[in-house]
């Protein structure tokens, strides 16, 4: 599994049998995916997405190329949970994480940093790796605590290389 950073608050999750978009902006470069991913009800800008076959913006459970996807709207925004070549991803915004499901764990966390993290919400997801990006992520990094964030355009892993003590990325802004 991959997950890049495209430009600003746009990344795209990349597995084996599928791979999505998240918010897309007009500015970032043409881009093959199967679907795109919305982390608020917005009208996307779907001029640089190509092949696509759906857009998710809203709650409900989804299929797209062998990947399910669960997603939940919290406070007017969007969470989703991706179960992709065995491992389970939780995505979403920090400034909702602490109202979305609780009692479930993820082996990563993808969260797109608009608002202060609260580092006890995050690790109740017992997750393995933490990924940081968005306007805000260098600057709230810090909170867990960690002097070695890795900072990539470009982070990939597999389920077998999941690490056993929670690591930081911070995707940065191309």
């Amino acid at each position: 599994m991959e997950v890049i950073n495209l430009f600003g608050n746009s990344i795209k999750i990349k597995g084996k049998n599928a791979s999505f978009v998240i918010d897309p902006v007009q500015a970032m470069k043409k881009i093959n995916a199967d679907a795109v991913l919305l982390l608020e009800e917005t009208d996307p800008d779907l001029a640089k997405i190509e092949d696509f076959r759906v857009v998710i913006k809203g709650a409900g459970e989804y299929e797209v190329g062998g990947v399910r996807v669960s997603s939940e709207e919290v406070s007017g925004k969007f969470t989703y949970g991706l179960s992709m070549d065995n491992v389970g991803i939780f995505l979403g915004r920090t400034s909702v994480i602490d109202k979305a499901s609780e009692g479930r764990s993820y082996g990563i966390l993808i969260l797109n940093v608009d608002s202060n993290i609260n580092p006890t919400v995050v690790t109740s997801f017992e997750p393995s790796v933490v990924i940081l990006y968005g306007n805000k992520a260098k600057d709230e990094a810090k909170v867990f605590g960690k002097q070695d964030i890795e900072e990539v355009s470009k982070f990939s892993i597999s389920s077998d290389k999941l690490p056993t003590e929670m690591k930081v990325v911070l995707l940065k802004q191309e």
